[in-house]
């Protein structure tokens, strides 16, 4: 069975339904970054085998059997990690829409930085995870993975905060600070291919 070369190329058309699926399925802040940004302008790129098409939205929910793919975890994790060191208060912030702050699955040791927002869900409040420059090494997959957990529908923001504005691990934010990170988003990351694989969509401009 031959081996399948997988390659970083530009797609357009079916995923911008992907990518509304994704943020109806999610949490508060990635409803206000689609207020906020133009995200159907945006250039969104994958990393994937171009010879299968990707015409229409179950294209990127279901895995595509393709043999011998290696992990596409590494490309988007550089492409996070590149963002994440060019400023000095930047995270990478993945929402996770199964659970709330009633569930105790966020909260383990060896778990990635989470924080939560003042927002209702279920029966607690919306859990997000995060992760600056100073951990992505140590937690940024571990992040995205803790919040992808549910599937398939896992959506993150990477944001430029001001200077002023300090997330840590465990605190909790109101409304006004989701609003800003909106504000401040630059990129938009989703999930593919029943987490087989990624979009990265941006730079984004405000609506």
């Amino acid at each position: 069975m031959s081996k399948t070369i997988l390659k970083e190329f530009e797609i357009s058309g079916a995923v911008d339904e992907w990518i509304t699926k994704s943020i109806n399925a999610g949490l508060s802040l990635m409803k206000m970054i689609e207020k906020r940004k133009d995200i159907v302008s945006a250039k969104k790129y994958t990393f994937w085998a171009p010879k299968f098409s990707l015409d229409n939205v179950k294209s990127f929910e279901d895995y595509l059997n393709i043999p011998e793919v290696a992990s596409t975890d590494p490309w988007i994790y550089d492409k996070i990690v590149k963002f994440l060191n060019a400023g000095n208060n930047r995270i990478a912030v993945f929402e996770d829409w199964i659970i709330d702050t009633s569930d105790d699955y966020a909260d383990y040791p060896e778990g990635a930085p989470f924080f939560s927002s003042t927002i209702k869900r279920w029966d607690g409040n919306e859990v997000y995870f995060f992760v600056d420059a100073a951990i992505a090494k140590e937690k940024l997959l571990l992040a995205m993975h803790d919040a992808g957990h549910a599937g398939p529908y896992l959506c993150g923001a990477l944001i430029d905060l001001p200077e002023n504005v300090k997330i840590e691990n465990k605190s909790v934010v109101d409304k006004n600070v989701l609003e800003l990170m909106a504000d401040n988003t630059k990129y938009l990351v989703f999930a593919a291919f029943d987490q087989e694989g990624y979009i990265f969509c941006g730079e984004l401009e405000d609506c």
